[in-house]
C-alpha cells in the first residue's frame, strides 16, 4: 500500500466517528500556530459512568513493547491525549505528513510548516528511523504533539540540534532523558511538551490507561489510530451543529477507546475494522452489543437519496435486545419503560429502528423515526396522529427522541413517525438511498448484517456549514473537492467495528445529462478595470492558466491555475472602495481575483459541492453586501453571500427537470421571483425558493 494510501486511510479514520473525527480536524486548520505558554492547562476528560466496578486484569506496560520496540514511544505521550496515531519511523511520519496530498491539514496542523522545513533541509540519519507517534490534546482547545523515541542517543548529542534549529521560536522542542531512553518532544504548545517531560520524570504515561495499554498491545504497532471516547461529551458540541452533536453521549459511552486499522484501499472505497477496548463493565454500550446475534439492516431501502445522517439499530427481537440493554441502562442509572411500551414493541415485532435527518425538496431539514417490523404491508397506510409518541426514544435510546413525532404512517414493513412534513416526504419519496446508490453504481455501503448501530453520515449531502462549525466545515471541505457522493458508514458486527468510505465523482442522471445538455461558457468575460477604466476581457487558456487582457488583444497578465472555472466572471467592489475585482466559480469554491491578477485575501471560499455554472453576482441592497446564484452538479439552485453562507431565508431551488440555465430574476409589481429554464419548459419559483409556482400573485 502507498504512502499516500495509507495517509488517505488515517484521515478517513479521523472522521469516522464524527464528533471526535471533526474534533481532530479542527485541530489542523490553516491557523496560526498557536502561542506558547509557560503554564500547563490540562483538563481531565470526562469518563463514562461506571456503576457496577468490576477488577479488569493490570496491563503491563511490557505488553506493548513486547511487541514492537515502537510501543516504547507511548511512554512519553501524556495521559490525557484524546487521540494518538502511531506512523512508524520518524523518516514515515514526516513524508506522510507532507507529501502534498492536503493530509497534512488533518494530521499536522500549526506544526505542518515546521515538518515541511525539517523535511527538505533533512533530518539526521541517526533520527530517521527511530519509531514516532502524534498525540492530540485537549486544554480548551486541541494541540498536537510529536514524540521521536532517541533510543540510546545522549540528550547532549550534536544530532539533535538540526531539529531543534529548524524548531525556532513557534515551535516548543526539548530534549528529555528517560529511564526509557531519550525522547525528541516537539509541540505548538509549550504545555505539552512539559507535561510529557513530567510524565516521563514520574514513569508515568498514556500506557497507565489500562484500556489504551491493552488496546495498543493487540493491533498493529502501526499505521494506526486510536481514539478516547471519554473526551467525546467536550469535544462534539464544540465542532458539530446541533442537532447532530446530540451524538456526542452516545459516542462517550460506547467504549473507553478505539483502535482503527486498515482492510481495504482503492481509489473508490476504504474499508478499516475497529477494535474496542472497553472491559466487562456494563457501563460501555460495546458491552450490550456483544451477545446480540446479527440481524438485518435494511434501511437504504426507506431513507430518503437526501439523507445526510441516519443511526441504525439492528435487532433479533425486542426481548432479546432489551434483556441485553437494561444492564446498561441500570448501569447508567436511567429509567426502564413502562410495560406497555414493551407489550407495544414485541407485539409489532420490531426488527430495525433508525432516526434519520435529510434535506426536504425546498431544503428545510426534515427528522424521523423509522422502526422495521417483521409485518410487512402492500400498501402504504396513509398519515394519521400518532398513538405511540416517545415509545421508541423510551425503548431504545434517547437518541430516538423527536422534538414532533405527531404523525405516523406506514410504508411496506416500516412505520414511520415525526413531524407531517417528514412523514408525508417519506410517502413521497421516488429515490431511495439504495435507488441513488444504484443510480451511481456504489454498492454494499450498508452491510447487510450487524448487530448492533449503523451509523450513515454523508457529508456530500448538505452544505458543511450546516453540519459542522466554521473551522471545522473549512476543514472538511477539502477533503470533498470533486466529490458528489462520500457516504461513511460505521456500523458493529461480529468481527467488531467496521468502517467504510466511499468516494464517488459520478453524479446522478438528471445532474449528468445537464452537464451533457448544457455547453458552459468558456469567455472571454468582459469585465472592468477600476484603474483605466476600460473594459478588459478575462479567459482561461488550455493549461488553465487565468489570464487578462485588452479588447484588442494585448496580454495584461497570467496566473497560475489548476480548475476550470464554471462559466461567469462577474465585477464586484468587495471593499466598497471603488476598486473592482471579479468573481468566478471553479471546483466548489468562490474565488475573487482583482485587477493585477493577486487573490483576494479569504478567498477561495468552498461551497459544499460542486458548482456547474455560475456565479450571478446580486447586490439587492444596493450597499456592496453581494450575494451569488449558481447551479450545483447535483441540479440544485442555491444561494449565498460571498462568506459562502445561505440567507436565513433561502429555501433552495429544486427543479424536478434538468436545469440549463442560471435562474433570471424577474419582477412583476412588487413581486420577485426566479425564471429557471429547462429543456421542455420554464418554471417559477419565489425570490427565497422552495417549491415551484404555479403563477405570480
Amino acid at each position: 500500500m502507498s504512502k499516500k494510501a495509507i495517509i488517505a486511510c488515517i484521515i478517513a479514520a479521523a472522521v469516522l466517528l464524527l464528533g471526535i473525527a471533526a474534533a481532530v480536524m479542527v485541530l489542523y486548520s490553516d491557523g496560526a500556530p498557536s502561542e506558547s505558554v509557560t503554564k500547563e492547562r490540562i483538563e481531565r476528560p470526562e469518563k463514562a459512568p461506571r456503576a457496577n466496578k468490576v477488577r479488569e486484569p493490570r496491563v503491563s506496560h511490557k505488553a506493548v513493547s513486547r511487541k514492537s520496540t515502537e510501543g516504547n514511544v507511548y511512554r512519553a505521550i501524556p495521559s490525557d491525549a484524546a487521540a494518538v496515531a502511531s506512523f512508524g519511523t520518524l523518516a514515515q511520519t514526516l513524508e506522510m505528513l507532507t507529501d502534498g496530498t492536503k493530509a497534512f491539514d488533518l494530521l499536522s496542523g500549526p506544526m505542518t510548516g515546521f515538518m515541511v522545513n525539517l523535511r527538505s533541509e533533512g533530518v539526521p540519519s541517526a533520527l530517521e528511523s527511530r519509531p514516532a507517534a502524534l498525540s492530540v490534546h485537549y486544554g480548551g482547545s486541541l494541540s498536537p504533539l510529536l514524540v521521536v523515541d532517541a533510543g540510546d542517543i545522549a540528550d547532549t548529542s550534536e544530532v539533535f540540534a538540526p531539529v531543534l534549529k529548524a524548531a525556532g521560536e513557534k515551535i516548543c522542542a526539548r530534549v528529555s532523558s528517560s529511564r526509557y531512553g531519550t525522547f525528541l518532544l516537539l509541540s505548538s504548545s509549550e504545555a505539552n511538551v512539559l507535561s510529557a517531560i513530567r510524565h516521563l520524570d514520574s514513569r508515568s504515561s498514556i500506557l497507565d490507561d489500562k484500556a489504551f495499554a491493552s488496546l495498543s498491545a493487540e493491533v498493529p504497532a502501526s499505521p494506526v489510530l486510536l481514539l478516547n471516547h471519554s473526551y467525546a461529551g467536550k469535544l462534539v458540541p464544540a465542532y458539530i451543529q446541533r442537532p447532530y452533536s446530540s451524538c456526542a453521549e452516545f459516542l462517550r459511552s460506547c467504549a473507553d477507546w478505539s483502535a482503527f486499522t486498515i482492510d481495504k484501499n482503492n481509489p473508490e472505497s476504504l474499508e478499516m475494522t475497529g477494535k474496542a477496548g472497553y472491559g466487562r463493565s456494563q457501563a460501555y454500550f460495546s458491552n450490550v452489543l456483544a451477545p446480540l446475534p446479527a440481524s438485518d439492516c435494511d434501511m437504504p431501502l426507506i431513507l430518503p437519496g437526501r439523507t445526510i445522517f441516519a443511526l441504525s439499530l439492528c435487532i433479533p427481537a425486542v426481548a432479546g435486545y432489551r434483556s441485553a440493554y437494561e444492564p446498561y441502562l441500570d448501569s447508567r442509572a436511567a429509567l426502564l419503560p413502562v410495560k406497555k411500551q414493551l407489550e407495544w414493541a414485541e407485539g409489532e415485532d420490531i426488527r430495525e429502528v433508525v432516526t434519520a435527518y435529510w434535506r426536504g425538496p425546498s431544503g428545510n431539514l426534515l427528522k424521523a423515526n423509522f422502526a422495521r417490523t417483521a409485518k410487512a404491508s402492500k400498501e402504504s397506510s396513509g398519515l394519521r396522529e400518532c398513538e405511540y409518541q416517545g415509545y421508541l426514544a423510551d425503548i431504545f435510546g434517547k437518541e430516538f427522541a423527536l422534538r414532533d413525532e405527531s404523525f405516523c404512517a406506514r410504508k411496506g414493513a416500516w412505520m414511520i413517525s415525526g413531524e407531517q412534513a417528514a412523514v408525508d416526504d417519506v410517502l413521497a419519496c421516488t429515490q431511495t438511498l439504495e435507488d441513488l446508490c444504484t443510480e451511481l453504481e456504489v454498492h454494499d455501503i450498508v452491510p447487510s448484517k450487524a448487530c448492533g448501530p449503523v451509523v450513515y453520515f454523508n457529508a456530500a449531502a448538505t452544505g458543511l456549514d450546516n453540519v459542522f462549525k466554521p473551522d471545522a466545515a473549512s476543514v472538511m471541505a477539502r477533503s470533498l473537492k470533486g466529490v458528489s457522493f462520500a457516504p461513511r458508514v460505521l456500523s458493529y458486527g461480529k468481527g467488531g467495528w467496521k468502517y467504510s468510505l466511499r468516494r464517488c465523482t459520478a453524479t446522478p442522471a438528471a445532474a449528468a445529462a445537464a452537464a451533457v445538455s448544457m455547453e458552459i461558457p468558456k469567455g472571454p468575460f468582459k469585465v472592468k478595470n477600476s484603474a483605466t477604466g476600460r473594459t478588459n476581457l478575462f479567459y482561461q487558456n488550455d493549461n488553465l492558466y487565468l489570464c487578462l487582457k485588452e479588447e484588442d488583444g494585448k496580454g495584461i497578465w497570467g496566473v497560475s491555475f489548476d480548475t476550470p472555472i464554471c462559466g461567469c466572471v462577474e465585477n464586484v467592489d468587495y471593499y466598497a472602495n471603488g476598486k473592482i475585482q471579479f468573481c468566478f466559480c471553479a471546483g466548489s469554491s468562490v474565488y475573487l481575483i482583482d485587477r493585477l491578477g493577486r487573490f483576494v485575501s479569504g478567498f477561495p471560499v468552498d461551497l459544499g459541492k460542486t458548482v456547474l455554472l455560475g456565479p450571478s453576482v446580486y447586490d439587492f441592497t444596493g450597499g456592496k453586501g453581494y450575494n451569488i446564484i449558481v447551479l450545483h452538479d447535483d441540479n440544485t439552485i442555491e444561494m449565498y453571500n460571498l462568506q459562502g453562507r445561505k440567507p436565513a431565508s433561502w429555501k433552495g431551488i429544486n427543479c424536478p427537470d434538468v436545469v440549463t440555465a442560471l435562474p433570471e430574476l424577474k419582477k412583476e409589481g412588487n413581486k420577485k421571483y426566479w425564471e429557471v429554464r429547462t429543456a421542455s419548459k420554464t418554471y417559477l419559483y419565489d425570490f427565497w425558493g422552495g417549491e415551484s409556482l404555479k403563477k405570480i400573485k
